[in-house]
């Protein structure tokens, strides 16, 4: 009777343990998270700026001569080669001009011709009068005349060289000249505008349908941002000076895309009261698909001497407890605390002087973070 009961007791008490761990697991559920690997990147209290985004190289091609454009060979959008031409003037005029001047130098070159041939004849001439005069047979007058004559013809052969050689250089102006009635695209690149139509008059210096500019080419491989920088901050920008770009339009924690400063402008503008320089800066690597030509962008100005370089942690993810500073990682799907020395902060950024290089942070949700227990399984969200 007593084994029985003993017997008895030990398997309530297996059912009561049994149903204890069920009722456990049953209330325990796994904690959603998401992760992301810890970033390297500047804690920046520096120069920040407005800017607006613009393809790296943008040609305006202007026309240096009067004229009506006589064809159009390419399209607005369409991609061209280097030496493409694009735009053709009526250059009739001086084509004429040109054919006149080759055929003045021809007639030229056959009268300098004739007054070589005379010109030799007068100086035989002149020979055999001297051998008549040792033996007094021709007059010295006679003599004076013809020398008179033989320099009239020397006077008329170097006019006719020098108006030549003016011939020559006129010519060879109205061939450059002639260059600038077609329009060739400068570099490789996309048309983006058409400012001039067929039939129309493009004239020197004026901006309208009688136009001075012909067309604008870009190259879109390329992105340049243009900032506008207070004059009370420019002292802190130089040439070679390293810039982060966002794209204003964009809200969520991307990362900055790098660009190097590459001209200040000596002369400042006046922006809304204020006077700015305007700073090129050269983007390297961009999203495409986060950045458009012409869309609004912050650009943020590195300086080493006084910026701070290191993993960057958003401050919301960084911790306390009793024994410090702490931020939450995954490892082998279980929720740790990383203890961390920090450093300096900003609005948005704490900077760690921990390394945190093979670790992966726990960065959300935010009611996930709070939950977290040390050394419990969670689950990864996609």
């Amino acid at each position: 009777m007593t084994t029985m009961l003993f017997r008895l007791s030990i398997l309530i008490i297996a059912f009561t343990i049994v149903i204890y761990l069920n009722l456990d697991n049953s209330n325990y559920k796994l904690i959603d998270v998401s992760i992301k690997k810890p970033e390297m990147g500047w804690l920046s209290n520096g120069v920040e700026s407005s800017c607006n985004l613009k393809f790296g190289n943008e040609i305006e091609v202007a026309t240096e001569v009067t004229g009506r454009v006589e064809s159009i060979n390419a399209t607005e959008g369409e991609f061209v080669k280097k030496g493409t031409p694009i735009l053709q003037l009526d250059y009739t005029s001086i084509s004429n001009s040109i054919n006149q001047l080759s055929l003045d130098k021809e007639i030229l070159e056959i009268e300098l011709q004739t007054a070589s041939i005379e010109l030799s004849e007068l100086n035989r001439e002149k020979n055999r009068l001297m051998s008549f005069i040792k033996d007094n047979y021709v007059a010295e007058v006679d003599l004076e005349k013809l020398e008179s004559n033989i320099q009239v013809k020397i006077n008329q052969i170097k006019t006719l060289k020098m108006q030549i050689e003016k011939n020559k250089l006129n010519q060879l102006i109205k061939r450059w000249e002639l260059q600038k009635y077609t329009f060739e695209a400068p570099m490789d690149g996309v048309i983006t505008e058409l400012f001039a139509r067929k039939g129309e008059t493009v004239i020197p210096g004026l901006r309208n349908f009688d136009s001075s500019l012909v067309f604008k080419i870009v190259d879109e491989r390329k992105y340049k941002a243009i900032a506008n920088v207070n004059e009370v901050d420019i002292s802190n920008i130089t040439v070679g000076q390293e810039v982060l770009i966002y794209p204003a339009s964009i809200t969520d924690d991307i990362d900055a895309f790098k660009g190097i400063v590459l001209n200040i402008d000596k002369e400042p503008q006046k922006l809304l009261n204020n006077l700015v320089y305007k700073v090129e800066i050269e983007l390297k690597n961009i999203d495409k698909k986060l950045f458009f030509y012409g869309m609004s962008c912050r650009a943020e100005f590195l300086n080493r001497d006084t910026h701070k370089h290191g993993f960057l942690l958003p401050i919301n993810l960084v911790k306390n407890d009793n024994k410090g500073n702490f931020v939450w990682v995954i490892r082998d799907n279980k929720s740790l605390k990383k203890y961390i020395e920090i450093g300096e902060r900003d609005n948005f950024f704490q900077l760690t002087l921990t390394s945190l290089k093979g670790d992966v942070l726990i960065i959300g949700p935010n009611e996930s973070l709070e939950r977290l227990e040390d050394g419990k399984d969670v689950n990864v969200l996609d």
